[in-house]
């Protein structure tokens, strides 16, 4: 049995996103086929359960949310961030000397990789968009963060992509940017077709926005767009730090509910009711509760960012936004909403059942492995 081990340098399996998911899956339809998973992620102050079919160990000292640093205690964050991230790299190297893997797959290119390279195994990187670590703390107005990773990260990607033995990417944006460094190969995120599954053909007037509350994925676009559409009705799923100020634009709105955090079952049960997903993100890879929204029959309207249009075929499966402006939005869903929709939403149910099964994914996966290892 060989045995692959995935680096990620968030808490698994508490951290909640498009990554954890990623992982988790791959991991279990991986080990399906014949793969011994193991996975080395930062520490939680949390405790945790494994799961079956999977080795997960935690190293490193406890993650801290950029969130918990509030007003001057933010000077401390990047010191802070350093100590995290070194404790993390001597944790997973100290661990892959242990479990001697066949291979590594480091789920991106910055510091998640250094442990691979320093422990001298063949290994892989996915990378899950652009790497915009940069820009995700300058629009929170963390210029001094931004300018620092700006300096730092294109360099150490650079060093680590020539190190590693393929770059695996979600779509094409993200191939074009990383293939200039090395060998790559486009491997889309996945779906979990018997979680995710189209049930129900009569929708009303709602559209649903899913993800993390953060500025990243300017869920407040959304919502300030409702006052421009009357005739819908907004669900806000998700958690994340912006959760208070979600809360209140909800309450201020007759035609808006927050409902917080919701696990797999009822997701799949509020897209079956839904009509839209609208994802004003400002940057993105492949968000992989877009496609689970589509699997359910949940017509997409998104931001053209990341790795989106590769997958929504405007006017055919679904609709891409020229900017997150809350008018823009509002706009295109009425243009939407004189289309005939079921064709739409069979289109993309269609998409998602022929492209995005993780059985076919995993399969992809494995053969770049074994490509690897028997090198």
């Amino acid at each position: 049995m060989k045995h692959v081990c995935f680096i990620e340098l968030m808490p698994i399996p508490q951290t909640i996103g498009g990554v954890p998911t990623h992982l988790l899956e791959l991991s279990r339809h991986l080990s399906k086929l014949g793969w011994k998973i193991s996975i080395i992620s930062g520490k939680s102050s949390k405790p945790f359960k494994q799961i079956p079919g999977i080795s997960i160990y935690q190293v490193g000292i406890p993650h801290k949310p950029f969130d918990d640093f509030k007003g001057i205690k933010k000077i401390f964050y990047f010191f802070w961030r350093i100590a995290f991230e070194t404790a993390f790299i001597f944790g997973a190297l100290k661990k892959i000397k242990k479990l001697n893997p066949d291979m590594i797959n480091s789920e991106s290119l910055i510091t998640h990789s250094i442990p691979a390279v320093l422990s001298g195994k063949k290994f892989v990187v996915t990378e899950h968009g652009i790497n915009s670590m940069a820009k995700f703390y300058k629009i929170q107005g963390e210029n001094f963060v931004s300018n620092i990773i700006s300096t730092f990260f294109v360099p150490l990607m650079k060093f680590n992509a020539k190190r590693s033995s393929k770059i695996i990417c979600l779509g094409i944006d993200t191939y074009n940017f990383y293939s200039k460094w090395k060998d790559s190969v486009i491997i889309t995120n996945g779906v979990d077709n018997k979680k995710f599954a189209f049930k129900n053909k009569k929708r009303n007037k709602t559209i649903i926005f899913a993800g993390r509350f953060s500025p990243q994925k300017s869920p407040d676009k959304i919502i300030k767009a409702m006052d421009y559409l009357p005739e819908y009705n907004l669900l806000v799923v998700g958690l994340g730090p912006l959760e208070n100020e979600m809360r209140k634009l909800c309450s201020e709105r007759k035609n808006c509910r927050f409902l917080g955090y919701k696990n797999h079952e009822e997701l799949a049960e509020l897209f079956n009711k839904s009509s839209f997903i609208v994802l004003p993100s400002e940057f993105e890879g492949l968000p992989i509760v877009m496609l689970e929204a589509m699997a359910c029959g949940v017509i997409p309207i998104a931001t053209r960012v990341g790795d989106n249009a590769d997958v929504i075929q405007e006017r055919i499966s679904g609709f891409l936004l020229k900017d997150n402006n809350p008018r823009t939005i509002a706009e295109t869903v009425k243009k939407a909403s004189k289309m005939k929709l079921s064709k739409i939403r069979q289109n993309a149910v269609k998409e998602i059942e022929k492209n995005y099964s993780w059985d076919n994914i995993a399969k992809k996966y494995s053969e770049v492995y074994a490509g690897v290892i028997g090198k």
